[in-house]
């Protein structure tokens, strides 16, 4: 079983839905629905996922766990996470618009340490992504 088909699994018999009456509502045969309870089929798009979730009435979180333990069976974990944290480097980007810190790269450090760029009187810190190592900088405060 997959990681959505338990967690859907679950959500059906805490919720107390009937797999007939969720069929119905998401427009399936009840033989696809249970295929799909028992981890043989995924879901055919995000539209069906989002019905069965409203016909479960889910919480936010609990439409968001479902949502990505979807995407998790469709796409596997590993581009899963990726992507995810390619979204999440997005953001933080995004985020820092108004701060004055800044991202460099492995390059770009060696450039500012042979030109005397007073490299290291900042302070630095690593991370790694992407299999690339990044350092972001935060100006001193006085």
């Amino acid at each position: 079983m997959s990681v959505f088909s338990d967690l859907l699994s679950e959500y059906i018999t805490m919720k107390d839905v009937g797999v007939y009456p969720l069929s119905q509502f998401c427009g399936l045969d009840r033989s696809s629905m249970y295929k799909i309870i028992n981890g043989k089929r995924t879901p055919a798009g995000e539209d069906v996922v989002r019905k069965m979730a409203q016909f479960m009435q889910l919480t936010p979180q609990e439409k968001t766990d479902f949502m990505d333990a979807f995407y998790i069976a469709q796409m596997g974990a590993e581009v899963y996470y990726r992507r995810k944290a390619v979204g999440e480097l997005i953001e933080t980007f995004s985020r820092r618009e108004g701060r004055k810190e800044h991202i460099f790269s492995e390059m770009e450090v060696a450039k500012l340490e042979l030109n005397g760029g007073g490299a290291e009187q900042l302070p630095f810190r690593a991370q790694r992504m992407c299999g690339m190592r990044f350092y972001s900088c935060f100006p001193a405060k006085l």
